[in-house]
C-alpha cells in the first residue's frame, strides 16, 4: 500500500520522499456485537457495501484524499490484527486491552 492515494499522485509518498517501509494508514470500520444474528450481519454489511458503491461515493472520496475499501468481513478482521499486531508494541499489554475494549476491537482479540 506504500503508493500515492488516487487523485494526489503530484504529492510524494513518504516513501518515494526516501523514508523506506513507511506506512500510517486512516481506517473506518463497523464494530457490532459478538452476538448480533446472521442475517443482521449479513443484511448491513450488504446496505453497507452498496452504499459505498453508489456513484457518488468515489468522487467525494477522491477529493478527500481517501480510498473506498473493499474488504470482506474476514479480510477486514486479519486487518484489524495486523494493525494490532504493527502498532501494539508502542503501548504496554495493558493499555492495549484498554484501547480494545473501548473500540470494540475485543471481537477479534477476547
Amino acid at each position: 500500500m506504500l503508493k500515492a492515494t488516487e487523485g494526489q499522485t503530484t504529492v510524494a509518498t513518504i516513501d518515494e520522499s526516501g523514508i523506506k517501509d513507511f506506512e500510517v494508514l486512516s481506517w473506518f470500520g463497523l464494530y457490532g456485537s459478538a452476538q448480533l444474528p446472521t442475517a443482521a450481519l449479513a443484511r448491513i454489511t450488504a446496505e453497507v457495501a452498496a452504499a459505498l458503491r453508489t456513484p457518488e461515493i468515489d468522487p467525494r472520496f477522491a477529493k478527500l484524499g481517501v480510498a473506498r475499501g473493499d474488504l470482506s468481513q474476514a479480510a477486514f478482521v486479519r486487518f484489524v490484527d495486523d494493525e494490532i499486531d504493527k502498532w501494539g508494541h508502542h503501548q504496554s499489554r495493558q493499555n492495549s486491552q484498554a484501547v480494545c475494549a473501548i473500540l470494540g476491537l475485543c471481537l477479534t482479540h477476547p
